[in-house]
């Protein structure tokens, strides 16, 4: 999965996520200040298909206090 996000300025930073096979929470870390947008894209999956969709049930984001 991909992370692209964009700062009030308008920098634009890219993370490579690569998640596990396995149910349960995933976690990473990654730092940047004052993002005002966030995209999430689905690289490469197994088993996907005409058929078969890819599905994320759930993405949440922290802030530093």
């Amino acid at each position: 999965m991909l992370l692209t996000l964009t700062t009030l300025d308008g920098k634009v930073t890219t993370r490579t996520l690569k998640l596990a096979d396995s149910p349960g929470e995933q976690r990473f870390h990654v730092a940047v200040s004052a993002v005002v947008g966030a995209r999430l894209t689905v690289v490469s999956s197994f088993g996907a298909g005409q058929d078969r969709k890819v599905a994320v049930a759930e993405v949440e984001f922290f802030r530093r206090p």
